[in-house]
């Protein structure tokens, strides 16, 4: 009597698990994908020129650590027969680290690239 009982536990522990793994893969995918969709946005320095920001924040997702991308927009390719537009190409030029993050803006460093020129640019 006792064997069965634990059986049933068992077989019920199993099917929850398998039921749970697929609408958490689904939900981590979910938080994934929302977490690396592009953002827009442009880098504005301090009058003084010794610091960065950019005029994404808080309110936009943004978190202390998150790198960022500063990118020079290429060529755009178009499929000839139906005129559509395939692929925007880019380069990017410099990759930066939040290190402050306020509501409508954040402080960042340069962590790779060019760090003089970059005022300005999306």
């Amino acid at each position: 009597m006792v064997r069965s009982n634990l059986d049933r536990y068992y077989l019920l522990v199993s099917l929850v698990l398998m039921m749970s793994s697929p609408i958490a893969a689904l939900a981590w995918e979910n938080e994934i994908s929302q977490d690396l969709a592009p953002l827009s946005g442009i880098v504005l320095e301090s009058k003084s020129g010794d610091a960065l920001f950019v005029d994404m924040g808080s309110s936009k997702g943004i978190m202390v650590g998150d790198l960022l991308s500063i990118e020079e927009e290429g060529k755009k390719i178009i499929n000839p027969v139906t005129g559509k537009l395939m692929k925007k190409t880019s380069r990017i030029l410099s990759l930066l680290k939040v290190t402050e993050v306020r509501t409508d803006y954040s402080h960042v460093v340069v962590i790779k690239g060019a760090d003089n020129g970059i005022s300005g640019k999306k």
